[in-house]
C-alpha cells in the first residue's frame, strides 16, 4: 500500500486503521478510447476532500458511504493484496473502498454490477479475495446497487452536503426550529419566520447531516414528512 507516497509491503493482518488513514490509492484512473465506465473525483463531506471512483456505480456507493453517519473515513483503492487461493493459484486484488466505522471496524467494499456478478469467474474471484480478507479480520461487502428512488434522493441531497456553504448563524437559528414531526414546507415556513430567505438548501443540508430524518424511498416534495432527530 502507499503510505505517505511511498510503497510499503505489509502482511494483510498488519493493515490497521492507522495505515488506512495514511494510505493513498494504489492505482490511478485507467483511460482508453471507448471505455464504458466513467471515473472521477467526488468531494466527500466525511473526508473534507476528494475521493476517487472508477464508475458511476462506485460513485453511488461512495455517496451512500458519505451519507452514513457510522462511516468516519473512506479510502479508495486502499491496497493491492497478493495471495495464494485454496487451489494454489497466485492472485492479486485491489478493493474498491475501505470504510472505517465509528466503532473501529473496517469494511472492505467491492462494487460490481449485478450482471457482472452473474459471471461465475467474476463471482469466484471476489469470493476468493473476500475469504482472505475475512480471515484477516476485515468485514467485506459486495455491492451491486440499491433502490432507484433511494439512489435519486441521495444524489439530490448530496448536492447540499458541504456545510461551508451555509452561515453558522443561519444553521444555529434554524436548528432551534427542528422539533417533532413536520413537512418540508412547514420547516421552510419556520425558517422564513427567522429571516432565512432561502430555506430549501438548508433543509436539504439538515437531511444530509441527519438532523432531519426522511423516508428516502419516496420522492422528495414540499409535502414530504420529516422527523427531527
Amino acid at each position: 500500500m502507499l503510505l505517505n507516497d511511498a510503497l510499503h509491503t505489509l502482511f494483510l493482518t498488519d493493515v490497521g486503521i492507522g495505515q488506512l488513514y495514511e494510505c493513498s490509492p494504489v492505482r490511478t484512473f485507467r483511460w482508453h478510447k471507448g471505455q464504458q465506465h466513467f471515473p472521477g473525483w467526488y468531494w466527500s463531506a466525511t473526508e473534507r476532500g476528494h475521493v476517487m471512483y472508477e464508475s458511476r456505480l462506485e460513485l453511488l456507493r461512495l455517496i451512500i458511504a458519505d451519507f452514513d453517519s457510522d462511516v468516519v473515513a473512506i479510502r479508495s483503492q486502499p491496497f493491492r493484496m497478493e495471495y495464494t487461493d485454496s487451489a494454489g493459484k497466485r492472485r492479486r486484488h485491489v478493493p474498491d473502498f475501505a470504510l472505517v466505522l465509528a466503532d473501529q471496524r473496517t469494511r472492505i467494499v467491492n462494487v460490481k454490477p449485478a450482471d457482472r456478478l452473474a459471471d461465475a469467474k467474476v463471482r469466484e474471484s471476489l469470493d476468493s479475495a473476500h475469504a482472505v480478507l475475512q480471515a484477516s479480520g476485515f468485514e467485506t461487502e459486495i455491492w451491486t446497487g440499491c433502490d432507484p428512488q433511494v439512489a435519486t434522493a441521495l444524489r439530490f441531497i448530496a448536492g447540499y452536503r458541504n456545510s461551508a456553504l451555509f452561515s453558522y448563524q443561519d444553521m444555529s437559528s434554524a436548528q432551534e426550529c427542528l422539533q417533532g414531526a413536520m413537512t418540508i414546507a412547514e420547516v421552510e415556513a419556520r425558517l422564513r419566520a427567522r429571516n432565512i430567505q432561502h430555506p430549501r438548501p438548508l433543509v436539504m443540508h439538515f437531511i444530509w447531516t441527519r438532523k432531519l430524518l426522511i423516508d428516502l424511498s419516496a420522492p422528495i416534495t414540499a409535502a414530504s414528512q420529516l422527523e427531527a432527530a
